[in-house]
């Protein structure tokens, strides 16, 4: 199905003139508010945007890029309590793209195996320099590898209970393949080298985040049922993280016998039609936060 897009406004302020429409190409059976959509040029919230034409992707079908994602991330970073933000941080979307890009032509089986090379994470230290990662107990690490979306949430990266908890990288990814143990234990060893450094830069002392001193869990989450989605889980596994971090306070007590996963196969609905309601809720944060932008800018 071929849709008209309508753009209000230039972006330069001009929200009266005549506005311009460009051709989308989207599934047939999208929902009706798609087949035509009044958007902003760009729409704004901390340091995530989404341009006009990425808003569709918010329709059924359509795989979510990393303008829309981070948008979603930073509404959801912006929902935290006072004291959700004192325990839990959140990395950008930007980190780990900076990370894969930072460690290309890099040998990673040389040198040290908790840490990484220098030039390596000279690279990334921009994305942790205006906090401290270790005074949180949760450090939320949004994942795009491969064009598939999953969270790594590392728990207790330097706890102080009594007695201390182990930290625990926990990973929650909606679309378990083949290739999933791969890819996780890849992406899990570069963060692993990445806390080394952290850790060794801040405090002067080594600490292994390795896997034989940090655990990694992956408990069995709702499965996306097409190549599509992973966003729209990530997206809700992270809320219902947030709401429930309740289910990952104990991983890593020190006097445990075993590591419990959390059960949380069923932790949300995820047919067909529970998926296009939380892709329209975000469509409506979207117009609820370009419609906020809108009338400040005008003064309303």
């Amino acid at each position: 199905m071929t849709i008209n897009v309508n753009v209000n406004g230039n972006g330069n302020g001009d929200h009266h003139h005549q506005p311009r429409t460009s051709q989308v190409d989207l599934p047939v059976d999208c929902h009706e508010i798609f087949h035509s959509l009044h958007v902003f040029p760009e729409v704004i919230l901390g340091n995530a945007s989404v341009m006009a034409g990425d808003v569709l992707q918010l329709a059924k079908g359509q795989q979510l890029g990393d303008g829309v994602m981070q948008f979603m991330l930073e509404v959801l970073r912006l929902s935290l309590n006072e004291t959700d933000t004192q325990e839990i941080h959140f990395m950008s979307y930007f980190f780990f793209q900076t990370f894969l890009g930072a460690i290309r032509g890099v040998d990673m089986t040389k040198g040290s195996a908790s840490t990484l090379p220098p030039a390596v994470f000279a690279r990334l230290k921009d994305h942790s320099k205006k906090a401290d990662l270790f005074a949180f107990e949760y450090l939320v690490i949004p994942i795009l590898n491969e064009q598939h979306w999953y969270l790594v949430i590392v728990c207790h990266p330097d706890s102080k209970a009594q007695p201390p908890k182990k930290p625990i990288m926990v990973i929650i990814d909606s679309l378990h393949s083949l290739g999933s143990k791969d890819r996780h234990k890849f992406t899990c060893d570069l963060i692993a080298k990445w806390l080394g450094s952290e850790y060794f830069g801040r405090k002067g002392e080594h600490k292994d985040f390795t896997e034989k001193a940090c655990l990694r869990v992956e408990p069995k989450t709702p499965q996306q049922a097409n190549g599509v989605d992973c966003g729209v889980f990530m997206y809700t596994a992270l809320g219902y993280f947030i709401r429930e971090k309740w289910r990952f306070e104990n991983l890593g007590q020190t006097n445990a016998k075993s590591i419990t996963r959390p059960c949380l196969e069923k932790w949300f609905s995820y047919d067909d039609d529970a998926i296009e309601k939380i892709r329209l809720k975000m469509l409506d944060c979207y117009y609820t936060i370009a419609a906020s932008t809108f009338h400040r800018f005008l003064g309303m």
